[in-house]
């Protein structure tokens, strides 16, 4: 244990030194969060209620109860890392389970327990909850428990209030909130649960993280469930990031609304003429700029036209054009870069004159 670490106990946050016997596995106590500790967390598991552990076989909790699983159905891989890890240290954060008539449940931890099954351990140690424990306080253990190893996505996150809470009030589920560091606002729910009704892959991809969040709430303007799968498939294939996602879901939903076509449709026009030879970033960007000059003719036009304006002029490399934002008016901006001061001012003379004899509307130097 290191200097620095906070340990949590019934008596709230206190520094590791002070501390001298601890269980290697800990969880929190409800209504004790009160504020994050300034170093990494370990609790103390046999300070508190509810909890136990136990040495168990990993055969004897049962798989095929999912009521507190919150990864999507498709994410049932074991990574290599965690295979490994376990092969080499064994389980040191023990799973969650609890205790029912007639055997033990997964709280949290099923990768672990299946691993360890894979690797045919004799037994492995598990934090076990009663089978009177409240819904609330399991909740609790189960959200500390999740996020040990890392932070739920945002579909564990919308499973967990739309499956897991379900029967807890209102106020026990803003409650809880915090538990996943946000604020205890209402909207939160209700966004969260707006995610599972995208489609699989869409949802696959907001849990893997190649979809952003924003992204994901874009995607439900689109009506048609075809349209929202094609979006994300053009994602998935030109691993657009975040702005480019964004410009694809709006274009998507202005193209839409301009022709009163399907998306899918349309897409499936430009991919059969798209160049095979090109290169992914190169088709994900003529994809993008195809998309924009549809959803505005006229801008695209203009900027073409204003393109080649601009190498009709064959400027200097430290000068350049700029045109107004979506071409707002006619007025143009010339900038023109120095090295230095002594260097403008070798050359201010001859544009003093140029503004002398010719106004110009406006000039950046």
């Amino acid at each position: 244990m290191d200097a620095g670490e906070s340990i949590y106990n019934a008596d709230g946050w206190v520094n590791a030194n002070s501390v001298r016997r601890f269980s290697q596995t800990s969880f929190i106590r409800s209504g004790h969060f009160n504020h994050e500790p300034s170093g990494p967390v370990i609790l103390i598991m046999n300070h508190y209620p509810y909890i136990s552990s136990n040495l168990l076989s990993p055969f004897v909790p049962d798989l095929s109860h999912h009521k507190y699983s919150l990864r999507p159905s498709s994410d049932t891989e074991i990574s290599r890392s965690l295979h490994d890890s376990i092969k080499k240290f064994g389980i040191i954060t023990p799973p969650l389970l609890q205790y029912v008539e007639d055997g033990y449940i997964i709280v949290s931890g099923r990768r672990r327990i299946k691993t360890a099954r894979l690797l045919k351990l004799p037994d492995i140690p598990c934090s076990i909850l009663p089978a009177d424990i409240p819904l609330k306080e399991k909740s609790e253990y189960l959200l500390v428990h999740s996020r040990t190893g890392a932070e739920l996505s945002v579909i564990e996150r919308a499973v967990f209030f739309a499956k897991v809470v379900e029967e807890l009030t209102l106020a026990e589920k803003i409650s809880l909130l915090p538990y996943l560091g946000l604020k205890p606002q209402t909207y939160h729910i209700i966004e969260m649960r707006k995610y599972l009704a995208l489609e699989e892959i869409a949802i696959n991809g907001l849990h893997e993280g190649w979809i952003r969040p924003k992204t994901g709430l874009k995607l439900l303007q689109l009506q048609d469930r075809c349209d929202r799968e094609a979006v994300v498939h053009l994602i998935k294939s030109f691993r657009f990031g975040g702005s480019k996602q964004q410009k694809l879901v709006n274009n998507a939903i202005e193209l839409v609304r301009r022709t009163r076509q399907p998306f899918a449709t349309l897409i499936k026009k430009w991919q059969h003429g798209c160049n095979d030879g090109a290169n992914k970033p190169q088709q994900g960007a003529a994809l993008l700029q195809m998309l924009k000059e549809k959803c505005s003719p006229r801008l695209a036009a203009a900027q073409d036209q204003f393109r080649q304006f601009q190498q009709g002029l064959q400027l200097p490399k430290n000068v350049t054009l700029k045109h107004t934002e979506s071409f707002e008016d006619d007025t143009i901006n010339l900038s023109i870069s120095f090295e230095d001061n002594d260097k403008l001012l070798n050359t201010w003379k001859d544009i003093e004159k140029i503004l002398h004899s010719q106004p110009v509307s406006m000039l950046e130097v």
